[in-house]
């Protein structure tokens, strides 16, 4: 009875090179991320003329003003080796593009200790929501790289890429669903400190 049990593991484990040796590796996914802060000055002799200051300097969305501003751009590219019979997928690299545009209050300085503490609470809440985007953004970019690794094979390169295009765009998608309820759940940041200067 014992040599039995002896003969299927001897058997599973001369069985397991072989399968190990059929099946293609798992590309490997490759992130890379660029991000830039830049602010705009903002020049508000007293914290009273800052909303109005911030306002004409401010980016803007759709014409209106807003605090802070960030874009994002995700993209991929593919390693791929034609093969007799089949594409193989080597490496998956995700890049993200980011720039982040917050604002700079040249005189803060020279105001009071409350409106500097103010402000500093404003910087650090529109850090922390611009953070938590960015993380967000980040690990999504990585789900975009392990759905398209993910793929099964494929016979010829052309009808890879197309997939791989399918299962990007497919998890973007998702991403963009994530970033969209975050952003109505924090108020577009305001539940978490970021409030337009009064």
């Amino acid at each position: 009875m014992v040599s039995k049990v002896y003969g299927v593991v001897g058997v599973g484990l001369l069985l397991l090179p072989l399968m190990s040796q059929a099946q293609p590796s798992r590309p490997q996914v490759v992130p890379e991320s660029r991000i830039n802060v830049r602010f705009y000055e903002v020049n508000a002799t007293s914290p009273e003329q800052l909303a109005r200051a911030i306002a004409q300097s401010a980016p803007k969305v759709n014409g209106k003003p807003v605090l802070g501003k960030a874009s994002y751009q995700v993209d991929w590219q593919l390693d791929t080796e034609q093969l007799p019979g089949r594409c193989q997928l080597n490496r998956v690299t995700v890049s993200t593009n980011a720039t982040v545009l917050l604002p700079r209050w040249r005189q803060s300085a020279n105001s009071n200790d409350p409106a500097r503490q103010r402000w500093g609470r404003l910087l650090s809440s529109m850090f922390d929501y611009e953070s938590r985007f960015k993380e967000m953004v980040l690990q999504g970019a990585n789900q975009v790289g392990g759905a398209i690794a993910a793929l099964p094979g494929h016979a010829d390169c052309q009808a890879l890429r197309y997939a791989a295009w399918a299962a990007g765009s497919g998890e973007l998608n998702k991403v963009k669903g994530r970033l969209d309820g975050f952003q109505r759940q924090t108020g577009y940041g305001e539940q978490l400190g970021v409030h337009w200067p009064k």
